[in-house]
């Protein structure tokens, strides 16, 4: 499995765990979205829906979580459908990508014998170059007068993590998961506010610390994309406050990547010994070695199954058919490691 399929997986592990807090899609919608969509829909009564919409390479556009809900009235549904974009530039085909995506919510409700869904797309972007919004119908901007009422017409909200203010964001960060992931994913390539507001950027988890898979998806994600090596992390980590869980989290997760980086290196040092004449006993030797490690690191359910087969550099199938070969054995392992499907 390739970096960069291994990165979009980390992030898209991360954006999931966050956004299915109902809490967090209520407070995107309350804070970050125009004010008729909190005073029209029933925010309280928002249920996560957990059909898939997204397949095949969609999944290297973008990750979705999507919330069903009703309207104050009473009289409709509406489907609130949050959508990670992936990339880090503008998209100014995304109009394309987000048919196809709309297609796919209205044929699950048309197979089921419901009224299709009116949806509220909103495309979260998190690049640093402006994107600027255009409409469907700009694509075809040559067309004549006659066709204009064949070309689909709708609309998207989007939202740039960098374009959010800042003021925005740490006004929520202490108070709102939302706030604290905001702070995280627009904050993570920023050496100077890292370590100047490392404490801050982990607040909100350090005071939540009941959100146990929440405050490791944290961590996991700082050691994956953070300015700062393993070992600079476990200095600041020192000379910071954090309460024992969070840097435990810390210490645990350093422990694991200094040990799958250990095994990689027994790996390397074995494929040496290969081209020395040893290499039937040694590569069985090397595969014991790692599959030990992936059943242990699996047990644990700290890091997902993408991040293990990527830092062991062992093929993601050969990781999914252990887990499978544990689960058929019983044994107990957490939901993000059994829900986990190969795209």
């Amino acid at each position: 499995m390739g970096k960069r399929k291994a990165a979009l997986q980390t992030n898209d592990h991360f954006f999931k765990t966050v956004f299915t807090v109902k809490q967090t899609a209520a407070d995107f919608i309350r804070y970050l979205t125009p004010p008729e969509w909190s005073e029209q829909i029933d925010l309280d009564q928002l249920i996560i829906d957990h059909n898939n919409y997204i397949t095949g390479k969609h999944a290297e556009i973008f990750s979705d979580v999507v919330y069903r809900a009703a309207f104050r009235n009473g009289d409709r549904n509406v489907a609130v459908a949050f959508l990670f974009e992936h990339k880090s530039e503008p998209d100014g085909r995304i109009s394309f990508q987000l048919l196809k995506y709309l297609s796919a919510i209205w044929e699950v409700d048309l197979r089921n014998n419901l009224p299709p869904t009116l949806v509220l797309p909103i495309v979260f972007y998190q690049g640093a170059r402006p994107w600027v919004k255009k409409p469907f119908s700009a694509d075809f901007n040559h067309a004549p007068p006659f066709m204009e009422p064949f070309i689909p017409a709708f609309d998207y909200w989007l939202v740039s993590v960098q374009g959010t203010p800042d003021e925005l964001i740490l006004g929520l960060s202490d108070d709102h998961l939302l706030g604290a992931y905001l702070l995280m994913i627009k904050k993570i390539n920023d050496r100077e506010f890292v370590n100047t507001h490392f404490r801050c950027l982990f607040r909100y988890v350090n005071q939540h610390l009941e959100l146990r898979q929440i405050y490791y998806s944290f961590v996991e994600f700082f050691f994956q994309y953070g300015p700062l090596a393993p070992q600079e992390v476990m200095e600041k980590l020192s000379e910071t406050e954090l309460s024992p869980p969070i840097k435990s989290a810390f210490m645990t997760t350093y422990d694991q990547l200094i040990q799958l980086g250990e095994e990689k290196g027994r790996a390397e040092g074995e494929a040496r010994g290969e081209a020395r004449g040893e290499a039937r006993g040694e590569a069985r030797g090397e595969a014991r070695q790692i599959r030990k490690t992936v059943i242990r690191l699996l047990m644990k359910g700290l890091l997902t199954i993408p991040v293990i087969a990527e830092t062991l550099e062992a093929p993601l199938e050969w990781v999914v058919e252990i887990r499978d070969q544990l689960m058929a054995e019983g044994v107990a392992l957490t939901e993000e490691i059994r829900s986990f499907k190969e795209e």
